[in-house]
Parts: structure tokens; sequence; C-alpha cells
């Protein structure tokens, strides 16, 4: 039986108002990403044809050369309203997977203003990956390992882009992404059916369209999962820790799933200069390069 540790009124008014606001103070844009040494950066590529929000910053690592590199689409949060590729936490995962050896490509996607619902953004992340697959001898990528990674609402978006057969959203092309990896990630809607922030995305209540709700959670795909990575804070009371212990234990008979909870740590531990972020950075980097060794032909 899935626990319930959490009011639905404070997930009402926490999620919508207090995770938004939380976001604009410790997730504000920071300068467009340095060019470095190790890694070169291409600003602003355009991934969806006609929609001016879809852009990216890919950064390709300088070893590339010659070689065919794995690579990571990265999602960043902000509740579907907010945030985009230049905040903080997106730069700064990106440039520690391009130094570690994969191309990113750090995205801006639909927010709810833009006609953000669902499913368009996840459209936007398989798009994003579609782009890269097609792109691969430009970028020195391997078609066989694209994977993506997201926190908090970016999470869900990995995760939906990742789980969600593309033939249910009308895209002819095969899904590109092989792997996923979420921070706090919201994963059945069902649970968070009294968040505000969740019905404006959906567009509807949950008495109204209770179907939706379950079609939109990542928990609905568990037989359709790619191998997982979950990290979640055990005090997150915006996205509560069971969000991410049902999804794995959902996944596990179909695929591999690995769970790393920290302690005492709240939902903007990936936001924060705290010993958490810096371990969940390693756990991400360790992940996709196990993963994609794995891979390797």
């Amino acid at each position: 039986m899935r626990s319930k540790i959490f009011s639905p009124i404070l997930i009402l008014y926490l999620l919508f108002v207090f995770e938004t606001a939380s976001f604009a103070q410790t997730n504000t844009p920071a300068k467009p990403p340095p060019q470095s040494q190790s890694y070169k950066l291409s600003a602003n590529v355009s991934y969806h044809p006609g929609l001016s929000q879809c852009t990216g910053d890919i950064y390709t690592p300088n070893l590339a050369k010659g070689k065919q590199l794995p690579a990571v689409v990265v999602v960043h949060g902000g509740a579907f309203t907010s945030g985009s590729k230049d905040d903080f936490n997106a730069i700064e995962s990106s440039i520690d997977l391009a130094r570690s050896g994969f191309v990113v490509f750090d995205i801006n996607y639909r927010l709810l203003s833009d006609d953000g619902t669902y499913p368009n953004n996840i459209i936007d992340v398989k798009l994003a990956a579609e782009y890269l697959f097609q792109n691969a001898p430009k970028y020195n990528i391997d078609r066989e390992r694209i994977g993506v990674f997201g926190m908090s609402a970016g999470g869900y978006l990995a995760l939906m882009a990742a789980y969600e057969p593309n033939a249910a959203l009308k895209i002819k092309s095969p899904n590109h992404l092989k792997f996923a990896a979420a921070f706090c990630p919201i994963t059945d809607l069902n649970q968070m059916s009294s968040a505000t922030m969740i019905a404006n995305y959906l567009g509807c209540d949950f008495e109204q369209n209770k179907a939706l709700y379950k079609q939109a959670s990542p928990t609905s795909y568990a037989s359709t999962a790619v191998p997982t990575l979950l990290v979640h804070g055990d005090r997150d009371e915006l996205v509560p820790v069971t969000q991410s212990t049902d999804l794995a234990e959902a996944v596990q008979p179909y695929t591999m799933v690995k769970l790393v909870r920290f302690k005492r740590a709240d939902h903007l531990f990936s936001l924060k200069n705290c010993p958490q972020r810096a371990l969940a950075l390693t756990q991400l980097v360790n992940f996709f390069q196990e993963s994609f060794e794995c891979r390797q032909y």
C-alpha cells in the first residue's frame, strides 16, 4: 500500500506558490555558460522549428574529435511555470557532464505561459533528443547512447520523455532516450491530484478526468521504462520522497533502477551549495558513465 505522508492542503498551497517562489529566489538565471578549454559551446540551438522557446545550448567536449560520445539532454525545473537553460543548476550539471565526456544539450521548453501543458513540453524534450540523433555526426554523438536528466518538474519531463512511447504522442520516429535520471521528480499525478500546479498543467481537476492523471504519470509506464537514477531528499515537503520510492518499486521488475535518498534534505537540495548537491552530481555522472559504458560495442 502506498504511504501518504503529506497533507493535501499543504501540497495545494506549497507546490504552486512556495515552490515557484523558492525557485525564483534560489534558482535565478545565471550568466550564459562560459566557454572553456574542456568543451565547445554552441549557444541557442533551435531544435523545434517554428517555436522560438525551444532552444538549447550544446556542450561538446574537446576530446570529441574522432570519437563518438554519449549525449545527455538536460531539463531545468521550475514548476512548469518558470526556469530556463540558464539557471544555475542546469548550467552546473551541464558543465559537470561535459567535463566528464558527455555531449550535453541544456534546453528550454514550453512553459505554461507558452502552451506548455501536457503533453506539449514532453514532446519538446523528445524532439531535443531527436535533434541530437539527427545531428549526431555534427556533434560527434553516438546515436545509441543518448540519455536525459531533469530536476523537479524537469525530472518529471525527463522521465515521461524516456518512458512514454513516442507512438502514444503521435511521434513517428522511435524514442532515442536510452537512460534517464531525475532529482526530486513528480512521478504519480494521482497522488498529487490536489496540487493546483498539476491541475493547471493538465487543464483539469482530478475528478474531471482521472484517466488523464494516470496517463500523464511516469508510474503508468513502468513496463516501458529505461534504466533510471532517482535522487530524492527524505524531508522534501513539495514532492514527497514516496514519489521516487513508488516509481522505483514499479520500475524494478522491468529494468535497472537506482534510488538515492538523502537524509535531512529538502526539495531544494539541488539548488544549494551543500554536501548533498555535490554527492548528487557525482551520482549523476557515475550513473551515466556506467550505463553508457555498458552499451559500447
